[in-house]
This record gives C-alpha cells, sequence and structure tokens, in this order.
C-alpha cells in the first residue's frame, strides 16, 4: 500500500501487525497526537504515525504538532527518510518527536527534527541506523535528556 500526498489533520496513521513494505510519502500529518497527560511509567501510546511490522517507510512527510510522539518505529526494518519532524511531546514525558522502542533494524535519515518537550529521537532499537540527520532545539520543557536519547540495555 502506498499512501501518497494526502494531507491529514487530527488523524493518526497506523502501520501495525503484520503490515509489510507499505510506503507513506509525501504527506502532510498534523496534530495527529494530542491527547491528556501520560499513562504507564511514563509513556503515552499516542502517535501521528505509528509504523510497525517489516521493511515499511515513511519518505518526504511533513509531521508536525501533537502533544506525544511524532512516529513510533517498531519492528524490523521500517525506515523514516527525508521527512520533516517537529513540535512533538510537549507534555514532556518519554514520547519524542521519534520515538524507536520494540524493534530492530530501524533507519532515520536525511531527516530534520526539531522542537521536541525532551529528546528529539529517542532509540532502545537494537542495530538501528540513525544518520545525516538535522536535529535541534530538544529539551525544551524537561532536563536529563538530549538530542539523541538511549537507555536501558
Amino acid at each position: 500500500i502506498v499512501l501518497d500526498g494526502i494531507d491529514h489533520f487530527g488523524s493518526n496513521i497506523e502501520i501495525i501487525g503484520a503490515a509489510r513494505g507499505n510506503i507513506v510519502r509525501n504527506l502532510k500529518v498534523t496534530w495527529g497526537s494530542h491527547g491528556f497527560g501520560v499513562g504507564e511509567a511514563a509513556f503515552t501510546n499516542t502517535q501521528s504515525i505509528n509504523l510497525r511490522g517489516t521493511n515499511n517507510r515513511v519518505e518526504r512527510c511533513e509531521i508536525a504538532w501533537g502533544a506525544h510522539t511524532g512516529v513510533h518505529v517498531a519492528g524490523d526494518g521500517n525506515t523514516i527518510e527525508d521527512c520533516i519532524i517537529h513540535d512533538f511531546n510537549y507534555v514532556g514525558s518519554y514520547s519524542a518527536p521519534i520515538l524507536m522502542r520494540a524493534g530492530k533494524n530501524s533507519t532515520v535519515h536525511q531527516s530534520t527534527i526539531y522542537n521536541g518537550g525532551r529528546d528529539l529521537i529517542q532509540s532502545v532499537n537494537q542495530n538501528s541506523v540513525i544518520s545525516y540527520n538535522d536535529m535541534h532545539h530538544s529539551n525544551l520543557i524537561n532536563d536529563d535528556c538530549g538530542p539523541f536519547y538511549t537507555c536501558c540495555g
């Protein structure tokens, strides 16, 4: 499935389960992760794009404005490339513009990520590559973080 050139306002995109080889391209996704407060262990499980499954791609998109996560990357071999992702996590939780958890072999490449309440990319995914990104203005309302945050083994 290819989603190309569609503007989303106030809705999120769910690529979940056994999804394989899907492409999200040239989209503008705004206000897709709005919510109130945080849940268990300071996570919200609310994101504008939920990128799971295997070998799915988000490319040349603008993903903007949300209380929680811009893109949640899980699964195996999923990629974010040439995107602009900004103004997320104004609740200051463990969400991030890009949250890479519960996956492996993920890639974030040649994207611009800025204005995060805490970190900009949070990654605990195994064997992942984060390269050639322009990242700035993290930690706008929290401390104990930075543009890139990793933890937990």
